[in-house]
């Protein structure tokens, strides 16, 4: 019912922001047809390939390689990830925060990343 697939489909986006858009090509037709019709954002990591052209697109640092992080399991155990390598790319965390920060919404509200 609130799926991102669901809610395109029905017309009920007028912006998407997407944390990594892998998944995109597996949307139905009608979702990545509204998809295209409406602003978007897209956070994904070097290299990877686009799906469709986003509005704006920002590559991000990889968790676990660029950026330390947590990963989950298959059995729901979480495993702490430590940065092996460094970069000048921002997190996603990094990244929205500077977004709401710039929000006139968002103005008067303490936001700091994740760490």
């Amino acid at each position: 019912e609130f799926s991102a697939n669901d809610l395109l489909e029905r017309g009920e986006t007028d912006l998407c922001v997407l944390i990594g858009a892998e998944t995109v090509p597996y949307f139905s037709p009608l979702a990545q047809s509204h998809l295209r019709s409406i602003p978007t954002i897209v956070l994904d990591y070097p290299g990877s390939p686009p799906a469709f052209t986003p509005t704006i697109a920002f590559t991000t640092a990889v968790y676990g390689l660029h950026a330390v992080g947590t990963v989950y399991r298959m059995d729901n155990v979480p495993v702490q990830l430590r940065s092996s390598m460094t970069t000048e790319l921002p997190t996603d965390a990094d990244v929205l925060c500077r977004i709401l920060a710039e929000h006139d919404s968002f103005k008067d509200q303490m936001i700091t990343p994740l760490a």
